[in-house]
């Protein structure tokens, strides 16, 4: 049955309201369970392991609002993001101030985190440099167990052109780094009808918009009904559901596809039925219809999938189909392992046609309130990712960059996380392909441009250790490697080497101070596209 999501949490853009691995694949333009879009930019810089947690009381009030201060220094070798010839170097001097707000009342659960960053150049332009984040979630219920809204917000640094100058740092004055701005808006309606369905009506909306003004927002409408057979059915397992999207592009100077509206009309029925204790046949029958100028293909017609499901107990799953979507063969793969809780695993592979905003777009769209408060992937259970230089929340970090039109991303992943004492060992393979768009809209050639999607390959492995050498100081370490091959007929390939060291260390219950050395090596057979950054960076961060 594809990718789907579950539970109602995973809600916007997942395709929530399934029966936890009994779900159906999503549209168009969302992104599936598990699949956080491409891959990350490896972290070049261990992130901080956070500050020691405050003393909460026994029942802690319905709304806390803690305030914070992070005031950094850092050396950075290439502020510039250049080729070797023409870098630059600088100290960097950054001030964040921050507020975080965690409400958990009887119908409101509300997790917002803004922490804008100052950055001050010593000797390079701009003098000055002024980077927006935010990073939010929460969900209200209108009436009681029946009408919802859940609502997530983002605002966040990501590099644009894969072409360009990219870094896994937001230390740095090249304009390929721009702000993404991001909102989603769903209400929904849950009925339950009797022993024999329970039903899901919810509408999404979102927003992202790119500063530049090189690449057209995105605005996003999804009607999603969907029913879920209930007891009256015994073992034999269904769900039928209806999605229509529609994606509206704006306008911008130097996007060639601004105005164009896309369209995705999804109609399928899903079925799972246990033959052997845990082990389950599990198929799905449809029909789609993708109207998109921007894509070379025009994906119409009848789509199903056939396989299996293991589900011993609620840590251990697995599920393989093999059918076709997309006018081709697809096979999705969704494998999680939690059973001890020292080790956990979990592996993808999935299919399905999106945009760079989308995937941004559903990566908020994902975010729920974990243990403690923090934010956490409502689909994989991990703890929201931080950028390494400012470790500040982020949600659109991403090595294919962000351009414009859709595209069709196969991805493959395997992640672990290991504890071992006073040890954490994490792991992530990862292989992911975007297939270009179309290059004729309206009867008009689109020259290769910079914002436009072009066919991309790109696989690597990032590997982390974390030790506790006592309990207020903590080492870091981490390398990566990954490579990315252009197929848009420039012949151009990257091998990128990461790597990391770092000292975390509590000096009080409130006061956390950080020290990390990173690099960054980009080899391109092109010679002008290759470059090193290497960043030693010191903070110290204040929560009151």
């Amino acid at each position: 049955m594809g990718a789907g999501g579950g539970g109602l949490s995973s809600g916007i853009g997942t395709g929530g309201g399934g029966l936890g691995s009994f779900a159906p694949a999503p549209g168009a333009f969302t992104t599936p369970f598990g699949a956080y879009g491409a891959p990350p930019a490896p972290a070049t810089a261990p992130p901080p392991v956070g500050v020691a947690p405050l003393e909460i009381p026994t029942v802690p009030p319905a709304w806390l609002l803690t305030p914070s201060i992070q005031l950094g220094e850092a050396f950075n070798d290439n502020v510039n993001l250049a080729p070797k010839g023409s870098t630059q170097w600088d100290f960097i001097t950054t001030v964040t101030p921050g507020l975080n707000l965690v409400g958990q009342s009887g119908r409101i659960t509300l997790n917002l985190t803004y922490d804008p960053t100052e950055m001050i150049f010593a000797r390079t332009a701009p003098t000055s440099e002024f980077q927006q984040h935010l990073l939010g979630t929460g969900r209200v219920e209108l009436w009681q167990d029946t009408l919802f809204i859940d609502s997530s917000a983002a605002i966040d640094q990501a590099f644009l052109r894969p072409t360009g100058a990219i870094a896994p740092t937001t230390l740095t004055t090249s304009n390929n780094l721009q702000t993404v701005y991001t909102e989603t808006v769903s209400p929904y309606l849950l009925q339950h009808l009797g022993s024999y369905a329970d039903s899901e009506s919810r509408y999404r909306f979102s927003s992202v918009n790119t500063s530049g003004n090189t690449i057209a927002p995105e605005l996003t409408h999804e009607l999603r009904q969907s029913f879920v057979g209930g007891e009256a059915f015994d073992r034999f397992g269904w769900q039928l559901l209806g999605d229509a999207t529609r994606l509206e592009r704006g306008q911008a100077a130097g996007d060639p596809f601004s105005g164009i509206t896309s369209k995705d009309e999804l109609l399928r029925s899903d079925y799972r039925y246990p033959v052997y204790q845990s082990f389950s046949l599990i198929g799905g029958v449809g029909y789609e219809r993708i109207t998109d100028p921007t894509l070379s293909t025009q994906p119409k017609g009848v789509i199903w999938d056939v396989g299996f499901s293991y589900q011993p107990n609620p840590l251990v799953f697995v599920s393989l189909t093999y059918g076709e979507r997309f006018d081709r063969n697809d096979i999705e793969f969704n494998a999680t392992y939690n059973l001890d809780p020292q080790l956990r695993v979990s592996a993808i592979y999935t299919q399905t046609i999106q945009t760079s905003q989308s995937q941004i777009a559903g990566n908020v769209s994902q975010l729920t309130l974990g243990p403690g408060g923090t934010l956490i992937n409502a689909q994989t259970g991990l703890p929201v990712t931080t950028l390494p230089a400012t470790g500040t929340l982020s949600t659109s970090a991403s090595p294919f960059g962000v351009s414009s039109g859709s595209f069709l991303a196969k991805t493959a992943a395997l992640d672990a996380t290991l504890l071992k004492e006073r040890n954490t060992y994490t792991a992530r393979l990862y292989a992911s392909k975007e297939s270009g768009g179309t290059t004729i809209v309206n009867g008009v050639a689109i020259a290769p441009g910079t914002n436009v999607v072009t066919a991309e390959r790109i696989y690597g492995t990032l590997f982390g250790w974390s030790h506790l050498l006592r309990a207020d100081l903590t080492a870091n370490a981490n390398a990566g490697y990954y490579r990315t091959v252009f197929l848009d007929g420039s012949g151009r390939h990257d091998n990128v080497y990461t790597f990391g060291l770092g000292l975390t260390y509590d000096l009080s219950r409130t006061t956390t101070a950080t020290l990390s050395l990173s690099r960054s090596d980009q080899r391109s057979n092109i010679p002008v596209d290759s470059l090193t950054d290497d960043i030693v960076l010191a903070t110290i961060r204040k929560t009151f």
